[in-house]
């Protein structure tokens, strides 16, 4: 078998859409008859299931576990702010890291927690599971507090009640690479396929290449 013809199961974050996207129109181009059979999954679920067998490839960021290989498709900057409407924040053109002591923010990447003790701050982290972008959005929205997110990914978000508020040292606050990720010594011709055909189209203009797991 030269894994041209089948299915391959691939889970994502609700942040990966447009990248889905590309990738179905690449593989039907380069091999179709090989599927891929897409689903959205919570970022903090779809780790997990690949290494468990539940599906062989997935998109997702954050740490991973050993037993999974990855590639890095994208790299999201944490360089804006969301608030709600009524929040002081939302009033701000830029917002600095004195700015934020006090506040309690919703985190679902990494916690720059070192950054904050540097700059003599107080704040409170939660992490509830969020289940997609507007559940994001939502939970902002109504005041249970802010969060960080990507300046392109801010289009995305519906929420009127919600404002974006650059941070003025983006720089300084972190990363969210994007990995295309499947277990290790994964051998399925299919897989490979799908896995080489994201890798050529050089998604986003990411920096791009096999990082270790």
């Amino acid at each position: 078998m030269n894994g041209t013809t089948g299915t391959v199961g691939l889970l994502h974050a609700s942040n990966h859409f447009d990248v889905v996207s590309s990738l179905v129109r690449s593989l039907r181009s380069r091999h179709p008859d090989l599927r891929l059979e897409y689903r959205e999954k919570p970022n903090q679920k779809i780790a997990a299931s690949v290494l468990a067998g539940r599906s062989s490839l997935g998109m997702c960021w954050g740490e991973l576990p050993a037993g999974l290989d990855a590639y890095r498709f994208d790299v999201l900057m944490l360089d804006t702010v969301f608030v709600s409407a009524g929040h002081p924040l939302a009033r701000r053109s830029a917002i600095d890291l004195e700015d934020l002591d006090g506040e309690t923010f919703i985190l679902t990447g990494p916690d720059p927690a070192t950054l904050w003790q540097t700059a003599g701050i107080t704040i409170t982290v939660r992490r509830p599971p969020i289940h997609g972008r507007d559940e994001l959005a939502t939970r902002v929205e109504t005041g249970e507090g802010i969060a960080l997110t990507a300046s392109r990914a801010v289009p995305r978000y519906r929420h009127r009640a919600v404002v974006a508020v650059p941070l003025a040292d983006p720089a300084s606050w972190g990363r969210l690479d994007q990995l295309l990720i499947w277990r290790t010594g994964e051998d399925s011709p299919a897989v490979r396929n799908v896995v080489e055909t994201a890798k050529n189209l050089g998604l986003s203009g990411a920096p791009a290449g096999d990082v270790s797991a």
